[in-house]
């Protein structure tokens, strides 16, 4: 009888700690889900999109804004172009594009203005 309880306390014991094990490893299964698949990169063809009337809620395409109701496009992010102007070493008041020429002198536009 003293056998029987023990096998049964062992086989108890036993498949407790084989769950926890099991629990444990179901979070940090790594060939499900590891950095490199696509659900998990950020960059796998998901754009960001957001409302056009409430840029502030943003989803996934198909996804409608939690505020007006209305369907998210795709997010539009502005690049501003800083473009330097330049100017003639002899005539500082004549500015263009780089090399471009002075219409004074004819010399090239290569002193970059600093914006006061």
């Amino acid at each position: 009888m003293k056998k029987i309880i023990l096998v049964i306390l062992v086989f108890t014991l036993v498949t407790i700690s084989c769950n926890k094990k099991m629990e444990e490893k179901g979070t940090t299964d790594t060939h499900m889900m590891n950095e490199g698949s696509e659900m998990m990169n950020d960059n796998a063809g998901m754009k960001t999109h957001a409302c056009s009337m409430h840029p502030e809620i943003t989803g996934m395409k198909g996804d409608k804004c939690s505020k007006c109701g209305m369907e998210l496009t795709e997010k539009v992010i502005d690049k501003k172009v800083v473009t330097t102007i330049y100017s003639c070493p002899m005539h500082p008041e004549v500015q263009g594009k780089l090399n471009s020429k002075c219409s004074k002198c004819g010399m090239p536009l290569t002193e970059p203005v600093v914006a006061k």
